[in-house]
C-alpha cells in the first residue's frame, strides 16, 4: 500500500536492501534476494532496538527454514562487516538506519558481532 501511494519502493527499500545490494556487489551468488533481504531486515531492526519485533521476525524466518545470521548462508563477520560498510553507497539517495547511526568502521564491527552473538543466544 505504501509503495502503491508513494509510486516508489522507496517505503519498503531500507536498510535491508542497502545490504542486500551490497552483498551482491562484493560476494555474488552467496544467496538469493529474499534471504538476503531477511537477514538485512534482521540487522536492521537490531540497529534499531527494537527487541521483540527483532525476536518475532528471527523466529519466523527460523521457523521457515530461512538464514537469521550472515554465517547460515556462508558469510563471515568480516564479509558481512564489508557489506554493511558498503551499504549506504548503493542507494545514495536513501535515508536509513545506516545513515541515521552513521557508523565507522569499528562501529560496524562492533555492532555485527553484538548481532551475531544475539543470534546465538536465541
Amino acid at each position: 500500500m505504501a509503495m502503491s501511494v508513494a509510486g516508489t519502493s522507496r517505503p519498503c527499500s531500507g536498510a535491508c536492501h542497502e545490504i542486500v545490494h551490497a552483498v551482491d556487489q562484493l560476494f555474488p551468488g552467496v544467496s538469493n534476494h529474499g534471504e538476503l533481504a531477511g537477514i538485512g531486515a534482521l540487522f536492521a531492526t537490531f540497529l534499531r532496538g527494537d527487541e521483540p519485533r527483532l525476536e518475532l521476525m528471527r523466529r519466523t524466518l527460523a521457523r521457515h527454514g530461512l538464514a537469521t545470521a550472515p554465517a547460515d548462508i556462508g558469510l563471515s563477520e568480516e564479509q558481512f562487516v564489508a557489506a554493511v560498510l558498503a551499504a549506504p553507497a548503493t542507494r545514495p539517495d536513501r535515508y536509513t538506519i545506516l545513515e541515521h547511526l552513521g557508523l565507522d568502521e569499528a562501529g560496524v564491527r562492533e555492532r555485527v558481532a553484538a548481532y551475531v552473538r544475539r543470534g546465538r543466544r536465541g
